[in-house]
């Protein structure tokens, strides 16, 4: 399966992408909204992991650009997020689901294990 991770803190991202790896998984970091909308275009991921507050771009602004862009538009997306409120704060927006920072590689796991 073909993952993105989209983290504006390099080591969050290329760490995580390198737990995929281990996992099996072909893994790609992005460091900014753009970065990753790129990626995403060249890659068209299976499941992309986005931080919600990047430099140049906000997390929810990528969400919509995913969301509307084809090979994207079928991807899981999942927010990374910092913050235990997550439920309230990403509530209405088309996210798939939430991984809570720091993410352990069970909790990633889980999430890679579930798609086909």
């Amino acid at each position: 399966m073909k993952v993105l991770f989209v983290d504006d803190n390099q080591d969050v991202a290329d760490i995580l992408a390198e737990l995929a790896f281990l996992l099996g998984h072909v893994a790609r970091a992005a460091y900014n909204g753009s970065e990753g909308l790129q990626a995403a275009r060249e890659e068209q991921p299976d499941v992309v992991f986005l931080d919600l507050g990047l430099p140049d771009m906000t997390g929810i602004e990528v969400l919509r650009a995913l969301r509307n862009a084809e090979g994207t538009d079928r991807a899981l997306i999942y927010a990374l997020t910092g913050t235990h409120e997550a439920d309230a704060e990403l509530e209405g927006y088309a996210f798939d689901g939430y991984l809570l920072k720091p993410v352990s590689i069970n909790a990633l796991a889980g999430i890679l294990d579930k798609r086909p």
